[in-house]
């Protein structure tokens, strides 16, 4: 089974091959070059989608926790130790 469905991969990839052999080499780059960037415009949309929704967290190393004390004096960012 494995054996057959490896030729048939392999006819129908034949067949898709011979028909871009047809058209002509310009487009076909174009067409790649749109996928390309189609796909790579997306995955930044992602990563800004998980900062700004907060749907996957970002991994970032942050030294500082904020604890929000209202001190006359010092600095209200507190060093996180070891993390």
């Amino acid at each position: 089974m494995l054996l057959v469905s490896r030729t048939l991969l392999g006819v129908l990839l034949s067949i898709v091959l011979l028909r871009l052999k047809s058209y002509q080499h310009e487009t076909f780059l174009a067409i790649t070059r749109q996928i390309r960037i189609h796909k790579t415009f997306w995955k930044v949309l992602r990563q800004i989608n998980a900062y700004v929704l907060n749907k996957w967290p970002l991994k970032l190393p942050c030294a500082y926790l904020n604890t929000q004390e209202s001190r006359p004096t010092g600095t209200p960012l507190k060093r996180i130790q070891g993390g």
